[in-house]
């Protein structure tokens, strides 16, 4: 018997006698793990529909149904088995992470003493937390606590080649895409309750930089590389640096992939006012 576990009908689980729909990033709680390495924990958004369960969920009840008790009852109880058997996440359980301020960067042996307690941390630091940590669990000023050092079951090695550096033109802005939270990839997209925060594309530039070219928030711009050129409305982002353009490259329609030549170290843009 074939079973296939997705939260969409596509043609393979077209193919499948039985199939059991899981819950969805923007649908569970958990944790997530950036380019950096860094863990931080993920909350429910939104509640799904139906029977539909959580991903670790399905395979422990199918193994209980087969005879086979995985013992993991909860969350916290999964967090915790892989904090014991994963050696990347050693010493990264559901405790720890439920008191930190910023997250765990992997592996934790070589971060230790980074890692914060509490609200803490310079003043007017942005947080990568998205959920509070817990408040009891804190230090009694909010302040760094001392972790006992976790074993280093292993280490990453590796070497690169420094990145290419070119000046930055006087006249346009050095563009850089990412990832909207919520971008127009199946799952988002196939999903009704998470495809009412898909965004439409913008151009996302600092105050100063807004202020300079003579534009206001939703003003419409064409953005113009060596490779093409797009219409987007403008979008203030005091995350994005002065001289730095942002657009998300995971949004339906013109973007970032009409402006970026692969090849090039670098793509610089100029900003038309079209109003």
């Amino acid at each position: 018997t074939v079973v296939a576990v997705t939260p969409f009908l596509h043609a393979a689980a077209e193919q499948a006698a039985v199939v059991l729909p899981p819950t969805v990033w923007g649908e569970q709680a958990g944790t997530t793990t950036n380019l950096e390495g860094r863990v931080v924990r993920l909350a429910r958004r939104v509640s799904p529909e139906g029977s539909t369960l959580e991903g670790w969920r399905i395979p422990v009840e199918l193994a209980a149904r087969l005879g086979t008790d995985f013992d993991l009852e909860t969350l916290d109880e999964v967090q915790d088995e892989i904090a014991a058997v994963a050696p990347a996440f050693a010493g990264v359980d559901a405790d720890l992470l439920r008191r930190v301020r910023d997250g765990v960067v992997l592996p934790l042996v070589d971060h230790a003493a980074e890692v914060l307690f509490g609200p803490g941390g310079e003043v007017g630091r942005p947080s990568w937390e998205p959920i509070p940590p817990t408040p009891e669990a804190s230090g009694p000023d909010g302040d760094v606590v001392a972790l006992p050092p976790p074993v280093a079951l292993h280490r990453w090695a590796g070497e690169s080649e420094a990145p290419v550096t070119s000046p930055v033109d006087a006249y346009a802005l050095r563009l850089v895409a990412g990832h909207a939270l919520y971008g127009a990839d199946a799952e988002v997209a196939g999903t009704p309750a998470l495809a009412t925060f898909i965004d439409d594309p913008t151009l996302g530039i600092n105050a100063r930089d807004r202020d300079r070219l003579g534009v206001s928030d939703g003003t419409r711009v064409r953005v113009t590389s060596a490779r093409g050129d797009v219409e987007l409305p403008v979008r203030t982002d005091p995350q994005v640096a002065p001289g730095v353009a942002f657009i998300a490259a995971n949004l339906a329609g013109p973007g970032a992939a009409d402006l970026i030549d692969a090849t090039a170290p670098v793509t610089d843009v100029r900003v038309e006012n079209l109003s």
